[in-house]
């Protein structure tokens, strides 16, 4: 549409200029016409510089289709499929988190909210760090405002679980404490220097 309207303009400027040149005494009205297109042509280049390289731009989109619909788009940990969105929550827990009950607390907190479609919710350990193990939910929701709260529900209830019902799966920092009758006893069966 953008394409036809500007093609017409053109085309009844530069008719409406050639028209004119052929009679003698308006042929430089013509001519001044013509310049004068073209000036205002460069001025609204420049000043269109950006919308039409954005024309452009979806011109080529729309003709090579890099995207079709129904592809699947994700852009960090947010996956969008139509309307439907899968989302993560990464958690991080103890080495002893019971996976077998934390993923029966996750089905049942999907269930007991309507922010959940019934289409995916899962809980894999993704990654294993020095100090906890990375937990990822995978959350389905029928649209991104809902996503959104969902995934602040499945990031809060799970831990409030095991804060009740398992606090030692909780993340924590293990140190090694050394008394100072240690060194004497280790002096002792090695001899010492």
């Amino acid at each position: 549409m953008i394409f036809r309207r500007v093609t017409t303009v053109v085309v009844g400027v530069v008719a409406i200029a050639v028209m004119l040149t052929t009679f003698p005494q308006v042929r430089t009205l013509g001519a001044s016409m013509l310049a004068s297109a073209g000036i205002a042509g460069i001025v609204l280049g420049f000043a269109a510089q950006q919308t039409l390289s954005n024309l452009l731009a979806g011109v080529q989109i729309a003709l090579t289709e890099p995207i079709r619909l129904d592809d699947v788009v994700v852009i960090e940990n947010w996956t969008r499929t139509r309307s439907q969105i899968l989302w993560t929550v990464l958690v991080h827990a103890d080495y002893s988190v019971p996976m077998g009950d934390l993923r029966a607390e996750l089905d049942r907190i999907v269930r007991s909210t309507p922010l959940w479609d019934g289409r995916v919710a899962l809980l894999q350990a993704v990654e294993a760090h020095p100090q906890t193990m990375e937990l990822r939910a995978l959350v389905s929701a029928h649209d991104a405002p809902g996503a959104w709260d969902l995934r602040c529900v499945v990031r809060e209830r799970p831990v409030a679980y095991l804060r009740r019902h398992h606090p030692e799966s909780l993340p924590r920092v293990r140190a090694e404490v050394a008394t100072a009758a240690q060194p004497a006893a280790e002096e002792a069966v090695h001899g010492s220097p």
